[in-house]
């Protein structure tokens, strides 16, 4: 396989830096070495600065590094910015190299922030954090003794991190139960990027739990393993991409590119002419053009929107589930020396249709609920919903089908992933519909 140049996308980060080309990329900017723009300095503002600098140094009641100043400046300048734009420190710059391998020290437990609060949004299978009955949903409101109200969601990332074996305590509160105490040990967490299993009916399963660098090969080598032992291929594919936060957009733009076999897969648009990129399917399609179902819902966000919206687009698979999470937004890391530097958003990524999901997401063909109650303060959360957050400058008609019937059990035991799971029922009866469609189409051609 080619690769493509290695860019990070995510609920919470991206990072851009280069590798081999995998599907080609037409890049907008010029190669050459890039003039440097000189922007006029606000000279009265700066001084303002500087004195305020002075004021602190010399007046405040407390001595204070200059290093400890000049982070918390940097921090407030982007901080005014869009939710995705943020200062990170040393530790947060080797946290996001480290995740895009899949391993890293921690709990097993991914968090955002929700109306002020720090709330757990997943919890890895065999983590401490679900070995001592963590749960999605859960509120953390003190880590290490540590109050997180006020804090920001950083601060708070910055409290859970740690080496492996270090001890935590973490204050929960769980729907309307009184607060709980919970310890547990930091661990290596390894993230499975992929999972695959054969359903009835020669329907293959692949839940993408992220984007990973590797994800892409996994899932060519397992569909390929497959397809040599025990079929000559698969009769159609459910491809979940539910609660998938995103990843490395090398690792997106690689998985949709195993099932399109030409045009355009995505492409990125700002200000900065080198932000500038259109990335393109190369010849082939690993399932023989067998139909595809997509799993959305609204924790699809970023790399996991640009494979959706590709094979929308390309009316390659048919998206089923909720509204995705509406994360389009591109960001880039620059190092600022010292050990830190900042992420900032630089531009605004497209599908092939020239759609930006930009708070607004995907919008699945065939909208169907996950079939439980979801109370009022546990409401889906999308992009549109973060303050600060960068509007969508397109308009859309919204055009959705619902399906509100609970499907019977399936008999097949290679089927008990559908317990509870109302939308991948529904997936496979749309799936199944698809293949005999499909068959019943070949055997009366001509």
């Amino acid at each position: 396989m080619k690769k493509i140049p290695w860019t990070f996308l995510a609920i919470s980060l991206l990072f851009m830096q280069g590798m081999p080309l995998k599907a080609r990329q037409n890049q907008q900017a010029s190669t050459k070495s890039i003039e440097k723009i000189e922007q006029s300095l606000p000279i009265e503002e700066l001084s303002a600065f500087s004195e305020a600098f002075r004021r602190i140094k010399s007046q405040y009641i407390e001595p204070v590094e200059d290093k400890v100043l000049l982070e918390g400046a940097i921090r407030g300048m982007m901080e005014t910015l869009d939710p995705h734009s943020r200062y990170l420190n040393p530790q947060a710059l080797d946290d996001l190299e480290s995740s895009t391998s899949g391993d890293y020290n921690g709990l097993g437990i991914e968090v955002i922030e929700r109306e002020g609060k720090i709330v757990v949004n997943k919890v890895l299978p065999d983590s401490p954090a679900q070995q001592k009955g963590i749960l999605k949903d859960d509120q953390i409101t003190e880590i290490n003794n540590n109050v997180l109200k006020g804090l920001t969601l950083d601060e708070s990332l910055n409290l859970l991190r740690g080496g492996a074996g270090d001890k935590v305590k973490l204050a929960l509160i769980r729907a309307e139960q009184p607060q709980m105490v919970i310890r547990l040990n930091r661990a290596k967490i390894h993230v499975n990027s992929t999972i695959f299993q054969l359903l009835e009916g020669q329907i293959g399963y692949i839940k993408i739990e992220q984007f990973q660098v590797e994800t892409a090969s996994e899932i060519e080598q397992a569909l390929k393993s497959f397809q040599h032992k025990h079929h000559p291929r698969l009769n159609g594919l459910v491809l979940d991409l539910r609660d998938n936060p995103g990843g490395v957009l090398s690792a997106a733009i690689e998985v949709a590119d195993l099932f399109i076999s030409s045009g355009i897969i995505v492409s990125t648009k700002g200000r900065d002419s080198l932000a500038n990129s259109v990335y393109y399917a190369t010849k082939g399609d690993i399932l023989s053009g067998a139909p595809i179902v997509v799993l959305i819902n609204n924790g699809s966000a970023s790399a996991s929107e640009i494979v959706a919206g590709a094979l929308q687009d390309h009316k390659r698979g048919l998206l089923m589930g909720t509204r995705s999470f509406g994360k389009g937004s591109v960001q880039t890391v620059w190092d600022l020396g010292g050990g830190g530097g900042i992420k900032l958003t630089t531009a605004r990524y497209y599908t092939p249709s020239e759609r930006t999901i930009q708070g607004g997401g995907i919008i699945p063909d065939v909208e169907v609920f996950a079939g439980t109650f979801i109370k009022k303060e546990q409401e889906e959360m999308h992009e549109s919903d973060l303050p600060g957050t960068l509007t969508n400058n397109q308009s859309s008609k919204i055009v959705s089908v619902k399906i509100t019937q609970i499907a019977g059990t399936d008999p097949s035991a290679t089927n008990h992933l559908m317990a509870d799971d109302n939308q991948l029922r529904e997936a496979l009866n749309a799936l199944r519909a698809m293949v005999i469609s499909s068959n019943f189409v070949k055997k009366h051609a001509g």
